[in-house]
């Protein structure tokens, strides 16, 4: 409901009455007690109700506490009198068993973040017979979390009630998803936007499986399976891209010990000739806006706006060898219409700029009035992204690269502390590269035989990711500069004319930072002007500082630190801010 950008109504405070009367509705909606009412809706807090229309141009009804959405409200069959009070993912990570929860694999929520709706082959079963689905109504609002972590991820009210969804033989949709981490309405304020919080993996409840017949012996993964996190589906899940990615791991020779500095980087998964076409070609249509200019000479279309979207296009590396016969397959899936018009001369004529794989193009690059070209009311993340955290086994491994226990991991970066400690503790082993001999430190992380000297580069990398928790964090497309010297956010105090004090913010670009959002996040924030200041020297890399009137030294770092989760040893400027006044006993 939420994936695609809405228009604001309008949005007022709450009053004392209806502040009583949002809480009684949420008390009897969801059985609540005093208590779990004052953790989701503060007495002190600023309570507002937005009215928005969401794309599809359904109204709907959203409680905000302190600039978070907490619960909406929504009419699905139109008649106000039915309408259903559905809580957001910030309230079910306050109060995770407010309602009932269907669990799916980690690989389906990107899915999910692109609107897709929850089927029946993606949810972990409950029970067996007619309890496979729990025992619960059409229309029943439930959560959705993920194996890999209890926290809810997703919203939705359930298509069928339980007993037609067990009938339903393992086919068709599961839940409606209205709302999932991510959306819109997650990203209503940036200044307040959270992360899935790590509330640890569901355990796999014991299986017929798990219980041989009398005198047979007990399957080695019956312990496994009651103790560890969904192993069957990590395994063949989340795992299944990554053992594909290490295979084409090469640990380079250099003077028989070393690796070589290249084979470090982290190796990106491939694109086809094919598939890169059509992005760029998606990403064209989207950037011409709602009203394209027609008609369009289709080579002009290619050379102007496909080529600009990506010019490393060749079109004779891909299966089509032609831009009319592309064309033509793009228009089989009516994304545009093409005529020729004179003999010989093909335009364009129209383009379907509502199609959904147009709608949902994410683009990389912001405009400078401090909105994403994808939409009004763009957030600074562009895309969801995968990653591992650290956990109590494999912390001690970490900590060699100063990355505390908690903090998240992309897989490819993983992969690369685990080359860097092999190259500087020089482990490679000279007869077989591919073979690591193994330290006090691998041995313990990976919980190795004594007998065991050496150890596949892979078997060690797979091993390390297994005993992390799997998450997903909406991030920034950029990734962060680690080459060379450190990235550093710099914030210092000026005096402009007037002797008015202003704040000044540089580096933050490097983090993959967008600084007319950013800006945007710090007028609604504190109320001050902002404005974006380019060097005129192109020998700078053309980075920006952002300038915000009035000393805000201590809510930029808090915004940087909270909402954007950039490390505070990567922001100086800190010293610089007012002292808070002590607060009265």
């Amino acid at each position: 409901m939420f994936v695609k950008p809405f228009k604001t109504k309008s949005n007022t405070q709450i009053k004392s009455t209806e502040r009583k009367k949002l809480r009684s509705k949420v008390e009897s909606t969801f059985k609540l007690n005093e208590d779990d009412l004052n953790k989701l809706l503060p007495s002190k807090s600023t309570l507002n109700q937005v009215k928005l229309y969401a794309y599809s141009g359904q109204l709907v009804t959203v409680y905000t506490c302190d600039r978070r959405p907490m619960f909406f409200e929504f009419s699905p069959s139109g008649d106000e009198s039915k309408a259903v009070v559905l809580p957001t993912v910030y309230s079910l990570w306050i109060l995770p068993e407010m309602i009932p929860s269907f669990t799916t694999h980690p690989a389906v929520l990107p899915r999910l973040a692109g609107g897709a709706d929850l089927m029946l082959p993606g949810i972990i079963k409950q029970g067996t017979g007619y309890s496979t689905y729990g025992n619960y109504r059409c229309d029943t609002v439930v959560a959705v979390n993920l194996t890999s972590n209890r926290s809810a991820v997703a919203i939705g009210l359930l298509a069928r009630s339980s007993a037609d969804l067990y009938m339903a033989a393992n086919a068709g949709v599961g839940v409606r998803i209205m709302h999932v981490f991510g959306d819109k309405l997650w990203g209503y304020d940036p200044t307040v936007c959270l992360q899935v919080p790590n509330s640890g993996a569901i355990v796999k409840p014991p299986t017929m499986d798990d219980f041989p017949a009398l005198g047979e012996s007990k399957p080695k993964s019956m312990s496994k399976s009651v103790e560890s996190v969904m192993p069957s589906e990590l395994n063949s899940t989340e795992t299944s891209h990554l053992e594909n990615d290490m295979q084409n791991v090469e640990i380079s020779k250099d003077d028989s010990e070393t690796i070589d500095d290249e084979s470090n980087e982290p190796l990106e998964p491939t694109e086809s000739p094919d598939d890169k076409l059509k992005r760029a070609f998606l990403t064209a249509i989207k950037k011409m806006g709602k009203k394209p200019p027609t008609p369009l000479l289709t080579s002009n279309f290619y050379r102007n706006h496909i080529l600009e979207a990506d010019n490393d296009i060749d079109i004779k590396k891909t299966t089509y060898k032609k831009l009319s016969k592309f064309l033509q397959d793009m228009a089989s899936y009516n994304y545009l219409t093409v005529k020729e018009e004179p003999k010989g001369v093909e335009k364009i004529v129209a383009f379907n700029t509502t199609h959904p794989d147009v709608v949902n193009t994410i683009l990389n690059v912001s405009d400078g009035s401090g909105q994403s070209e994808s939409g009004t009311g763009g957030l600074f993340v562009t895309e969801m992204k995968e990653l591992y955290t650290v956990t109590n086994d494999t912390m001690k491994f970490f900590n060699v690269f100063d990355v505390k226990c908690g903090e998240g991991i992309e897989p490819a970066q993983v992969k690369k502390y685990v080359k860097e400690y092999v190259c500087n503790n020089k482990l490679q082993d000279v007869a077989n590269i591919r073979q690591i001999h193994v330290d006090a430190m691998l041995r313990d992380v990976c919980q190795l035989d004594e007998k065991q000297k050496t150890v596949p580069f892979d078997v060690i990398l797979s091993t390390i990711i297994d005993r992390m928790d799997h998450s997903y964090a909406m991030r920034n497309r950029n990734e962060l500069k680690t080459s060379g010297k450190q990235a550093t956010i710099k914030m210092t105090l000026a005096t402009r004319c007037g002797n008015k004090q202003v704040t000044l913010i540089d580096g933050m670009e490097l983090f993959g930072i967008r600084l007319p959002e950013f800006a945007q996040a710090c007028k609604v924030g504190v109320a001050a002007s902002t404005s974006i200041i380019r060097p005129d020297c192109p020998a700078n890399g053309n980075k920006g500082q952002l300038l915000v009137q009035g000393n805000q030294i201590r809510f930029v770092h808090k915004l940087l630190t909270d909402t954007y989760k950039i490390p505070p040893k990567f922001i100086t400027g800190l010293d610089l801010a007012k002292k808070e006044k002590k607060k009265k006993k």
